[in-house]
C-alpha cells in the first residue's frame, strides 16, 4: 500500500487497479448501473414495506452500505485521475507558452508597458478606434460595435 499521490506512483503504464477502476467507473456511469441501483433501493424499500424480519432489513441495508463504500472509492479514484489529466494539460500549455516566449523574447510584453494609446485604460474610445484599425476587435479581443 502506498500513501503517495497516484501520479507519483508506478511507471508509465497503468496498473491493474487503475484498469479495473477505469472499467468500473465506466460501468457505474451507465444506464445499466442506474437500473441496478433502482432495483437495490426497491428491494430495500420492499423489505421494510413487506415487514420482513430484521435480518433481511439489515442484510439489504448492509448491501447498500457496501455499494456506497465502493462507489466512494471509485469516485475518489476518478477525481485523482481527472486532477492528474488537468495538471498534465496545464503543464503542456505552460511549456508551450514558455517555448513561445523564449522563441520571440520581445513579443510577450505586458500591455501596461507598451507606449501605444490603444492600451491605456483611460482612453476607451481610443481603444475602439484602434481596434477598428487593427481588424475589428475591441479591448480584450472582443468584436467592437
Amino acid at each position: 500500500m502506498s500513501a503517495r499521490h497516484p501520479t507519483e506512483r508506478g511507471g508509465p503504464g497503468r496498473g491493474l487497479f487503475d484498469r479495473v477502476a477505469q472499467s468500473a467507473s465506466n460501468f457505474t456511469s451507465s444506464p445499466v448501473f442506474f437500473a441496478f441501483c433502482v432495483i437495490v433501493v426497491a428491494l430495500w424499500l420492499g423489505t421494510h414495506v413487506a415487514g420482513l424480519s430484521t435480518e433481511w432489513q439489515h442484510l439489504s441495508g448492509d448491501a447498500m452500505a457496501a455499494i456506497t463504500l465502493l462507489l466512494l472509492a471509485l469516485l475518489k479514484n476518478s477525481e485523482l485521475r481527472a486532477e492528474h489529466a488537468v495538471q498534465r494539460k496545464l503543464d503542456a500549455i505552460a511549456a508551450a507558452l514558455l517555448g513561445s516566449a523564449r522563441a520571440r523574447p520581445g513579443r510577450l510584453t505586458p500591455p501596461s508597458r507598451r507606449p501605444s494609446a490603444c492600451t491605456r485604460r483611460s482612453e476607451l474610445p481610443a481603444q475602439a478606434a484602434c481596434a477598428a484599425r487593427a481588424g475589428s476587435t475591441g479591448p480584450l479581443g472582443r468584436a467592437s460595435e
